[in-house]
């Protein structure tokens, strides 16, 4: 009897994961697969089109041996469709198309979390654009990163919608201003020639991108980049979301600067072990919580802006550890409570301000005397009551002190009005609650004009009503 033939044995179904579609190709995706395959079962490959009705060699299949030996285990919920080039057009130590990318996609998965590989996310895009462009070789790591990092700020801020610098195919449509195409971002320049960014030999240092109209979440992947020391997206007014926590691995970080934007939610405890951190500048966004005992542990801060936010809870006795401390701006919040005795440590202080805070209460500590530096205080619409301390008379580098609309009370005492007669003082306010001022200040000829505009004739004589008066020189 003739034996029965043979069934064909029927391959391994493909492990679902990231899929490149050649362009203009006709032919079924090329998978990538997540997982390692079967032992002994080679992944499936489609030949790329060829411009000849059929191809002029065999499609090259690699085998299990080249595999990776260490893949990651998830997939996306929903997986990707990103194009590529039909064939790989820079030499990358003899790898292929399928090779290269593979190659690639393992460098992305270990900057990106895998769920974040959602099709139209910026991190989906970011690896598109590696794919499309054919720029570098996996074997050259950290430009790979770096330039799939900037592209993932690039998309996650509508990049196309910046006002400079906006890649070459945006601005074809709606032109912007750029000193070179080489300095636009996404162009096939060196990553450290981009807009905004500054490196050190080949790392990136610095992203200094204000008021560009960047618009939603800065990325977390911008952790990834280890050198960083100087972040800088002030005056962009519609980047959202809060500060990310991955942002806690820049051993390096030195200065943030995000002030006018919408950025929300409290500041992330993850912020506090960076130790190098000299300046945080977050004035005026839409920050909410309050202000972490942490603080403490920053000892290089020197600047610290947080006015124009919506926080709450106390003004914490921490802060007067930073003993190098020389802007603190906390003004325009919801803060409450007296000024810390601890805080007397901060003499280095060049600027205080927690006006429009109106349960910020106690009195006027008189260690501020002792702040030589001290050129701004700012204490108005609070709750601060008592008398003014003669000790702020002591401050000669004081130029601006602001008093007014609080519960003080009593005279301006005789040392503060002399720093006008020594023409230090260029702006002071406060209320007067008794009749009598010290004579220096109700003979001052700026008192007497403004107090002629305001005042009745009847209380001019003996009556300065003081709500706010201003020295020029």
């Amino acid at each position: 009897p003739t034996p029965a033939p043979t069934p064909a044995p029927t391959p391994a179904p493909a492990t679902p994961g990231l899929t490149l579609s050649p362009v203009g190709s006709t032919t079924a995706p090329i998978p990538f697969q997540t997982e390692p395959p079967e032992q002994g079962t080679p992944p499936p490959v489609t030949p790329a089109p060829s411009s000849s009705s059929a191809p002029s060699e065999s499609p090259t299949t690699p085998s299990p041996s080249q595999s990776p030996s260490s893949m990651p285990s998830g997939n996306p919920s929903s997986s990707p469709s990103l194009s590529a080039a039909p064939s790989l057009t820079i030499l990358c130590d003899g790898l292929t198309l399928e090779e290269w990318a593979q190659q690639l996609l393992e460098i992305v998965l270990d900057i990106s979390d895998l769920t974040e590989l959602e099709p139209e996310s910026p991190q989906a895009e970011a690896y598109e654009w590696l794919l499309d462009e054919q720029i570098v070789c996996p074997d050259e790591e950290e430009d790979v990163l770096q330039r799939y990092v900037m592209a993932v700020l690039y998309f996650s801020t509508n990049g196309d919608s910046w006002t400079n610098c906006t890649r070459a195919e945006a601005s074809a449509v709606n032109p912007t201003l750029c000193p070179s195409d080489g300095t636009r971002f996404l162009s096939t320049s060196d990553v450290c020639f981009w807009f905004g960014v500054t490196c050190g030999r080949s790392s990136i240092t610095e992203i200094s991108i204000d008021e560009n109209n960047l618009d939603g979440p800065l990325p977390d992947e911008i952790g990834k980049l280890e050198e960083l020391e100087d972040i800088d997206f002030d005056g962009n007014r519609f980047i959202s979301g809060q500060i990310p926590d991955g942002w806690a691995n820049l051993d390096e970080l030195m200065s943030i600067d995000l002030d006018n934007n919408a950025i929300t939610g409290p500041i992330p405890e993850s912020l506090f072990t960076n130790s190098r951190l000299e300046n945080l500048d977050l004035d005026s966004n839409e920050i909410s919580g309050s202000i972490s005992t942490r603080f403490g542990e920053l000892d290089n801060l020197e600047l610290l802006l947080l006015d124009k936010n919506l926080i709450t809870g106390t003004l914490p006795t921490e802060l007067g550890e930073l003993d190098r401390m020389r802007f603190l701006t906390l003004d325009t919040n919801f803060l409450s409570g007296p000024i810390p005795d601890t805080w007397d440590s901060m003499e280095r202080l060049r600027v205080l301000t927690l006006h429009k805070n109106v349960n910020i209460n106690g009195t006027i500590p008189t260690f501020l005397g002792d702040f030589e530096d001290l050129q701004l205080l700012s204490l108005f619409s609070t709750d601060i009551s008592g008398p003014i301390p003669s000790e702020l008379g002591e401050l000669t580098e004081l130029r601006n002190l602001f008093l007014h609309n609080t519960q003080l009370e009593g005279t301006m005492p005789q040392e503060i009005c002399d720093l006008r007669t020594s023409g230090r003082l260029i702006q002071l306010s406060a209320i007067a609650l008794e009749k009598k001022t010290p004579e220096s200040v109700a003979r001052n000829p700026h008192v007497v004009q403004l107090a002629s505009r305001i005042l009745p004739k009847r209380v001019r004589g003996d009556l300065i009503v003081l709500i706010y008066f201003s020295f020029e020189n």
